[in-house]
């Protein structure tokens, strides 16, 4: 799990040992048979909504900070909530091209003259059919789903805007 995040938050996983430094909290499962289950749910646009609410916005140009005491808290979807046959699929496709930004991810444009809150969220496909495995698992409906989109954007954005800002004056 990334320990500093901008506007992209993304939990790289692999099947095999690797090396890991400073920039990323190393997890480590005791049921290696859930990882791609754990790994989908890391990288669920839920979990970068609860990234973006718990983690320490104190660092320069409006980066966030997520230290290890906040990773330990964080809410995490119970993998035998994920019942998808297409975990593997999906998480292979994600896998394969780097992560966005959140606003691209979610399909959001901040820039935009229309309120965030007023946009309708448009995904990318991979990110759509990853969000719809945790979103169907939790019970959320379609308008809930579309408010997690604009409320990670939100987050995102009133972040980067508030650095921005400070560093005109």
């Amino acid at each position: 799990m990334q320990y500093v995040a901008n506007d992209k938050f993304y939990c790289p996983f692999s099947t095999k040992p690797m090396l890991s430094d400073r920039c990323f909290h190393r997890i480590f499962l005791k049921n290696k048979r859930e990882i791609l289950k754990y790994a989908l749910s890391l990288n669920s646009t839920l979990q970068s909504f609860f990234v973006m609410l718990f983690g320490r916005a104190n660092l320069g140009l409006g980066a966030l900070k997520f230290e290890t005491k906040d990773a330990k808290n964080i809410f995490l979807l119970n993998p035998s909530c994920i019942s998808s046959s297409k975990t593997s699929e999906i998480m292979a496709a994600i896998g394969k091209r780097p992560p966005e930004s959140l606003f691209i991810e979610c399909g959001i444009n901040p820039e935009s003259k229309t309120p965030i809150e007023e946009q309708e969220p448009k995904p990318l496909p991979d990110r759509k059919e990853l969000d719809d495995i945790v979103f169907d698992a939790i019970g959320l409906t379609d308008e809930e789903r579309k408010d997690v989109y604009r409320a990670v954007c939100r987050l995102v954005w009133n972040r980067i805007s508030k650095a921005k800002s400070a560093k005109k004056r």
